[in-house]
């Protein structure tokens, strides 16, 4: 329908669906398709919740969504980052204002656009019944204009960081009743003791690498980058990134495929993903970011020791040592593992190797 924004697709008990939102409204649909693939349309009519935009005024949250997507014109799809925590998500990916996550049977969609909250949308695709929250983040008492906030889902818990130019603060708070379970600050003076690696700047067209000593660069960089943090449980401990990106020229990995029938108006520049660990990685390996990684075991009590590598880092490194030129890369995860293939044209092989955290 010409009135539709396409946003993401999902797939749940091996059924793709399509979820679009209405213009200028707070209505999402979801398309799904019966066994003799008719198409049908379930809605999710999201009128009655408050939906708050950065000045903290009341929106619809098409408006929302279209405002932190950076989408020019209606010509335009509003395509939401689709975030896989399983995978080692880049600060790239998880600084956007807006994600989509899927949890089994719950899609969740969190809204970031707000400095003060953390709005979060639950649908549930058994009956789609819906419930709304908002949380609210740290540094909830400072300005607007002298802070930037995002936030991150992992498991059971919602992860928020919020900065200024003198101190930085980043928490986990149960996911279901907003409770504080822990939280982590430095100020500007201060130096950061919970991090287990130096604060680094990594990535882009030339990938430049620089280490910095002072707290005052780290915060500096971060609040004039778009902000974010991204959580990975790493065998028994969790890895967590703190930082901010900036936008860089690169070509991500995506699908586009308009799907003939499905009555949601042009897809235009819009691209699905339909392979999220390809995602992750492209744009794990070809992100401008600053950032600090922590490591902390299951209590989130900080553990002293080096950064471990994980599997997108032993295929980056991997990949340095290749001598011969392959095409046709591809990754996805299967078990506890990785799989990544790719075909070398002077032997004429195509080649799956095992990667592992």
């Amino acid at each position: 329908m010409e009135n539709e924004k396409f946003i993401q697709s999902i797939n749940y008990n091996n059924e793709f669906y399509l979820i679009t939102i209405e213009n200028y409204k707070s209505i999402l649909y979801l398309y799904s398709f019966d066994k003799e693939k008719n198409i049908i349309k379930n809605t999710i009519d999201l009128t009655n919740e408050i939906f708050l935009n950065s000045r903290g005024h009341k929106d619809n949250l098409y408006n929302i969504i279209k405002y932190t997507s950076g989408s020019p014109s209606l010509n335009y799809n509003l395509v939401v980052n689709k975030i896989d925590e399983k995978n080692p998500n880049s600060i790239e990916i998880t600084s956007k204002k807006v994600k989509l996550y899927q949890k089994g049977n719950t899609v969740l969609l969190t809204l970031d656009y707000n400095k003060d909250y953390t709005q979060i949308i639950h649908i549930d695709l058994k009956d789609y019944s819906h419930f709304f929250q908002t949380i609210t983040k740290p540094f909830y008492e400072i300005s607007t204009s002298n802070k930037k906030t995002n936030s991150f889902i992992n498991g059971k818990n919602l992860y928020m960081i919020a900065a200024t130019k003198k101190k930085f603060i980043f928490t986990i708070n149960n996911l279901k009743s907003g409770e504080l379970i822990k939280s982590y600050s430095s100020k500007i003076e201060e130096p950061i003791l919970f991090k287990n690696s130096p604060i680094i700047q990594d990535g882009g067209i030339y990938n430049n690498y620089r280490e910095m000593e002072k707290t005052k660069k780290y915060l500096r960089k971060i609040t004039s980058g778009n902000i974010g943090l991204s959580v990975y449980k790493f065998k028994d401990d969790y890895q967590i990134t703190l930082g901010a990106s900036k936008k860089i020229t690169h070509a991500p990995i995506m699908v586009g495929m308009p799907m003939a029938g499905v009555p949601i108006g042009t897809f235009g520049a819009a691209t699905m993903t339909f392979n999220s660990t390809v995602f992750a990685f492209n744009s794990y390996s070809n992100t401008l970011s600053t950032f600090i990684i922590c490591r902390f075991d299951n209590k989130f009590n900080h553990i002293k020791g080096d950064v471990k590598k994980n599997a997108f880092d032993k295929i980056n490194d991997f990949k340095k040592g290749e001598i011969s030129y392959t095409i046709g890369e591809s990754i996805f995860k299967y078990k506890d593992y990785y799989i990544r293939g790719n075909y070398t044209e002077s032997t004429n092989e195509y080649k799956l190797q095992k990667f592992k955290d």
